[in-house]
């Protein structure tokens, strides 16, 4: 609560002052990262609690106190994996920001440049978001970075679409012909 109220308190300061439009965008921008880091970080500290409680359930590894093991780890050996992750969101964050202030311009050229920059940072962040979630557990279980493990769930992404795509097909295929054969 606090946070949010300095937070505000320096958009209006800088709003009404009639300060540069830079330094509002980088106000944007380190309010966008420290929100999106934390969130990050309760994700990390849930699915490494998470991860401990499935694999090493009833084994001599599991932590004596998972929780508080899952807490240390996100805060210390992964928090840059978060920190990144909420870095990149919030750049996308702060362009879509951007591209709602044009798209509030009377110059309508502007405005459908910023609608169209508006769609396209909508995906981006949509694929983000589905990215960003199972890279940062790949993160949390194998103690990766997080661009490989981004890139692991995206090799594994693409080859079980590859798989479910032609599977699909060539089932969708048989049972035409069966029907066309059989009647």
């Amino acid at each position: 609560l606090l946070f949010n109220l300095v937070y505000a308190f320096a958009f209006f300061y800088i709003f009404f002052n009639g300060w540069s439009e830079f330094v509002y965008i980088y106000y944007v921008l380190s309010c966008y990262w420290a929100v999106a880091t934390n969130y990050y970080v309760f994700y990390l500290i849930s699915a490494n609690l998470a991860a401990n409680c499935y694999f090493l359930e009833g084994t001599d590894y599991l932590p004596k106190n998972p929780l508080w093991e899952s807490v240390k780890r996100s805060t210390t050996k992964t928090f840059g994996s978060a920190s990144f992750a909420g870095f990149i969101a919030a750049v996308m964050s702060t362009l879509r920001k951007i591209a709602e202030r044009m798209m509030k311009q009377k110059n309508g050229v502007m405005a459908i440049i910023g609608l169209i920059l508006y769609c396209i940072l909508c995906i981006l962040q949509m694929i983000f978001k589905h990215v960003s979630r199972y890279g940062l557990f790949y993160v949390t279980v194998y103690n990766i970075p997080f661009l490989e493990g981004s890139r692991r769930f995206m090799e594994l992404s693409v080859k079980k679409f590859i798989t479910t795509f032609f599977t699909e097909s060539i089932i969708g295929l048989s049972l035409t012909f069966n029907s066309l054969i059989f009647g």
